[in-house]
């Protein structure tokens, strides 16, 4: 049977609680799973990644727009 891959954070993705990803990045918009964002220390537009329970942001990537 195929089963979903759920990717959880460790240290190479940065993660974060809500309280740490607040400090560090703006958040523009939510997806399912996803958090659309402003990176504070560069301006720099992209997303992150996160999970619900205990909720949790990690693997942020920047967007070229």
């Amino acid at each position: 049977m195929g089963g979903v891959m759920i990717q959880t954070p460790t240290d190479d993705y940065d993660g974060m609680t809500t309280d740490e990803m607040q400090e560090k990045y703006e958040v523009l918009g939510f997806g399912h799973g996803y958090v659309a964002c402003r990176r504070r220390s560069d301006d720099k537009l992209g997303s992150l990644e996160f999970i619900h329970e205990p909720r949790f942001y990690y693997n942020f990537r920047p967007h070229d727009v």
